[in-house]
Parts: C-alpha cells; structure tokens; sequence
C-alpha cells in the first residue's frame, strides 16, 4: 500500500537577546510569507499551530509495518 505523503512546512527563525528581557525573536511562514514577531516560547507555539494545524501526527499516524 503507498504512503500518503507528509505536508512540510518551512519557517525562518530568529532569536536575540535584549536587554531586560530572556529573549525575544521573530518567525516567519515561508510558504504564506506571514510573519510575527514573538516573546515568549507559548507566542512561537501558537504562531506554528495556526501553519500546521491540519497536519497528522506522524508519531501516531503511521501504522506499524
């Protein structure tokens, strides 16, 4: 039986330390070129969520061969 084949999604990443603050950083989609500018670990999350929402966990959806 073929495998379906897994949707990949491309993100630029970057992340700088300022003073006052841990970090801060910028994401960018670069299929959509949306991009957002992020200060804490759960905005980065939620940015990749809303790109990869509809993907399958590849962990859990691939069956034992």
């Amino acid at each position: 039986m073929p495998q379906t084949p897994y949707q990949r999604h491309a993100f630029v990443l970057r992340i700088w330390q300022e003073e006052g603050v841990p970090w801060r950083g910028w994401v960018q989609h670069a299929g959509s070129q949306e991009q957002a500018f992020v200060q804490s670990l759960e905005d980065l999350l939620a940015f990749l969520q809303v790109h990869t929402a509809g993907l399958l966990d590849p962990c859990t959806s691939r069956k034992e061969e």
